[in-house]
């Protein structure tokens, strides 16, 4: 008996060192090794432990962790039920190890961007804390805080306030989890346009987190930059740029010159500079920010895209066209190659394209691209959306200067029916009737001229 009950230790020392050597393994990014090791752990665990043993749960969550850094979502999903699937039956669905469980498998689905199953598995999981903890205990706290952004990124607002107020209610003071919820309050009221309970609960996260986590934590950094954004949003641009400065010198300390945080503050600090048409400096900081992204993310990652996006709009408001389409040419690779060559998110970038071109004088490039974008945006957002006229007005231009004036004044027409639906008689309506009047003058039509003169002239001196 006591011979056999040592030789059970031994197998769990083996399989727990396996389990070492492929945590260490995922820490290097080494997932095939790391899997080698889980998979032999496993087949030690089933044969000599058993199929529902705990040990054998235990290495099905490792598995389910493995494939879920990958993205493999439907791997991951049949190894966290397995490892349930065992929790449920013994020790029980009480155990820490089941509401564990749960809570992988919430953030599995969250992964997904299935907000309401991991709603439902978080519901699990705090279910166990009420019963074993209490409502106002602590770690209950900690789960409310969970759950809470899960209804705000459902839209349900006044869900998530709730699930705010109660973890910062039962946290513990000293918890850095209660700055992280002032933060996510901040947002948000953010969000809502609640400008002075957002800023409140900014500071008071600020506060909490200099005070517990220190001036220097790169987590007091992401608050300095949430500050910046807020009064990046509130024009405060001399503020924002002193908030994201802070933290730019805290995570180039602490995480080091080449780290992503580093790179998304120095995003920020030039989209900063490019909303107050400081080209060269926005220019400055977008390379930064670039140089640290293709080397550490890649050429194909969303935000390295992101600031191929920027730097492209830095060249074409310096008039730098030829720049600008290289970079947008970037941006089109990777859209046409994530979301296909038909998706709104694309024709976005096609019309930029079509303007670059039209600012360089070639038309045929230029009304290919646009024909692609007004194909796409009519049949996503119909004939008379705002999207939809921007590309009836690049037609029109394309068009007039080209010396098609039927097809010119056609698109402009257009162009101002749509914008009339949900600008009224903004300034973006009197730009195509002053074209259209000098289209009618130049055919020596000049009672149409002098109505579209008239109009582009009454929206001017009312705007």
């Amino acid at each position: 008996m006591a011979k056999n009950k040592l030789d059970k230790e031994k197998i769990k020392r083996s399989i727990e060192h396996n389990s070492k050597l492929a945590a260490g393994c995922i820490k290097q990014q080494d997932y095939p090794k790391a899997l080698q090791y889980l998979q032999k752990g496993l087949d030690t665990s089933i044969k000599e432990l058993g199929k529902e043993h705990w040990y054998t749960a235990n290495i099905y969550t490792n598995l389910a962790l493995l494939y879920q850094i990958q993205s493999d979502y439907p791997k991951a999903l049949n190894y966290f039920q397995k490892a349930l699937d065992i929790f449920e039956k013994e020790p029980g669905k009480e155990y820490p190890d089941t509401a564990n469980t749960y809570k992988n498998l919430a953030n599995l689905f969250l992964a997904q961007g299935d907000c309401s199953k991991a709603l439902d598995y978080y519901q699990k999981v705090l279910d166990i804390k009420k019963r074993k903890l209490g409502k106002e205990h602590p770690g209950t706290a900690s789960t409310y805080s969970i759950i809470a952004p899960i209804y705000q990124a459902q839209g349900d607002m006044s869900k998530a306030l709730e699930y705010y107020q109660k973890a910062v209610k039962f946290l513990d003071k000293e918890d850095p989890d209660i700055a992280y919820t002032y933060n996510n309050i901040a947002s948000l009221h953010h969000t809502q346009g609640d400008y002075p309970k957002a800023l409140q609960y900014y500071q008071k996260a600020l506060h909490k987190k200099i005070r517990i986590l220190g001036k220097n934590d790169p987590s007091t950094a992401a608050t300095y930059k949430n500050l910046g954004f807020y009064y990046h949003n509130q024009d405060d641009h001399p503020k924002a740029l002193k908030y994201y400065k802070k933290a730019l010198r805290i995570y180039t300390n602490v995480l080091g010159k080449e780290h992503p945080d580093t790179a998304a503050t120095y995003h920020e600090i030039a989209k900063l500079y490019l909303a107050e048409g400081e080209y060269t400096k926005a220019l400055e900081y977008f390379q930064k920010s670039l140089f640290i992204r293709e080397k550490m993310l890649g050429n194909e990652h969303p935000d390295t895209v992101r600031t191929y996006n920027r730097i492209a709009m830095v060249y074409y408001h310096q008039g730098d066209f030829s720049k600008a389409s290289e970079y947008y040419q970037k941006v089109l690779d990777f859209k046409e190659k994530l979301f296909g060559k038909e998706d709104p998110k694309t024709a976005v970038t096609y019309n930029n394209l079509a303007e670059c071109f039209i600012n360089q004088g070639d038309y045929s490039k230029a009304l290919q691209y646009l024909k692609k974008c007004l194909d796409i945006s009519i049949k996503e957002n119909g004939n008379e959306h705002f999207r939809t006229a921007e590309i009836y007005f690049n037609l029109a231009e394309v068009h007039r200067v080209q010396g098609e004036k039927i097809k010119a004044i056609d698109s402009f027409q257009k162009s101002i029916g749509a914008w009339k639906n949900r600008f009224g008689k903004s300034i973006k309506i009197a730009e195509p009737h002053r074209k259209l009047g000098a289209l009618y003058k130049a055919e020596d039509n000049y009672p149409m001229a002098l109505q579209h003169y008239q109009k582009a002239l009454d929206i001017y001196e009312k705007v």
